[in-house]
């Protein structure tokens, strides 16, 4: 009997770990396929919430992403998305070229506003220059994300038939 335990506890941890690695290998797959749709595009929309409660869409010039995908962007201080996301921190940020039809990647996050004189000089952009003020007016906008929908044709990550769920990487 407990030979036969044993082999059951066996096995169960083997498909625990199989299934475990298999998602492991998913989760990177959809990463990949993420960063290359991200890398392509030059502008983001990102969706703030009003105090209504009706969203806002508006094109950003995200900073380049990294793996652990926290966008970055930089807006003046005074502009009604810090406002909005000072009252509402949930934000979207939403990836795509429509014209190429490769895929999109959603990020659904938190946004924080960061006010770090010495963080903003250090990711300045050149054409800055020739927004008046812009040292005293900028502040920084970081989206945590928590989680990324992907979709990415070249890549076969695509949305699940039956639903149209795309695949999703979990940060939380």
């Amino acid at each position: 009997m407990k030979s036969a335990i044993l082999k059951l506890f066996t096995v169960v941890l083997t498909l625990m770990i199989i299934t475990n690695s298999n998602a492991q290998n998913e989760n990177e797959k959809y990463k990949s396929a993420a960063l290359e749709i991200v890398g392509k595009s030059d502008y983001c929309a990102l969706v703030t919430v009003e105090k209504s409660g009706l969203p806002v869409v508006r094109t950003m010039n995200p900073f380049p992403l990294n793996n652990d995908f926290v966008v970055w962007f930089a807006t003046n201080r005074k502009s009604r998305k810090v406002s909005q996301i000072q009252n509402n921190k949930n934000v979207v940020v939403y990836y795509a070229n429509h014209s190429q039809a490769e895929g999109y990647v959603t990020i659904n996050g938190t946004a924080t506003i960061i006010d770090n004189k010495e963080l903003l000089m250090s990711m300045k952009r050149e054409y800055w220059n020739s927004i008046p003020g812009w040292q005293e007016n900028f502040v920084l906008i970081k989206v945590i994300p928590k989680t990324v929908d992907v979709v990415n044709y070249s890549k076969g990550v695509v949305n699940e038939p039956a639903t149209m769920r795309s695949p999703e990487i979990i940060f939380e």
